[in-house]
């Protein structure tokens, strides 16, 4: 990545800028992310430079200072809310806007879109956590109530008691409605 001297605008890799107080307080940035996402940072930082002129050195220091803060505490204010973002959530995220370069608007002008990436991310994670949690809950209490799995209707009809003799008073009223239809039969009596 190439920087501007704020000076005498001497454009050249930021490398050669190590001498000047903001240069270095920005490598000094950088260098605070750990290995696989600070690399990830210096490439995703190129999408602020502006198409005809480089990235300064102050824009750039604005730009690390709250990004790096949140790096390291591994989470982002977005919306009036803070969302977890451990570091497999920053590499993913900045892996993912590195990947759609092509089709982003440059320059960008804040981290917005990759704190929605983040966002995003969180929700997921926070989705398939709470899921999990209710499944084992439900599983809990199936396990608690003695039931292994939810019976079908073939399970509950095989429970059902065996029919054997009904009971007098039905074989009377069965009798009665028989005798109102004129279905009575000589051998029903006993039934």
């Amino acid at each position: 990545m190439r920087g501007a001297c704020s000076r005498c605008g001497l454009q050249a890799s930021i490398t050669d800028f190590a001498d000047e107080a903001v240069a270095r307080d920005c490598l000094a940035l950088a260098m605070e992310c750990p290995a696989p996402v600070g690399r990830l940072v210096v490439r995703y930082l190129a999408f602020f430079k502006p198409a005809k002129r480089v990235l300064a050195w102050d824009r750039l220091e604005r730009l690390l200072r709250p990004l790096v803060a949140d790096i390291q505490r591994a989470a982002i204010s977005r919306h009036g809310r803070d969302w977890p973002a451990p570091l497999p959530t920053w590499e993913y995220a900045l892996t993912e806007l590195l990947a759609k370069a092509d089709t982003l608007s440059l320059p960008l002008k804040s981290h917005g879109y990759l704190y929605a990436v983040i966002q995003r991310q969180a929700d997921s994670t926070e989705a398939a956590a709470e899921a999990k949690a209710e499944a084992d809950k439900q599983e809990r209490a199936r396990q608690g109530s003695g039931e292994r799995r939810p019976q079908t209707t073939g399970d509950r009809l095989s429970n059902l008691p065996k029919r054997g003799k009904p009971p007098a008073a039905f074989n009377d009223v069965k009798r009665r409605l028989q005798r109102a239809a004129g279905n009575a039969k000589p051998d029903d009596e006993d039934n």
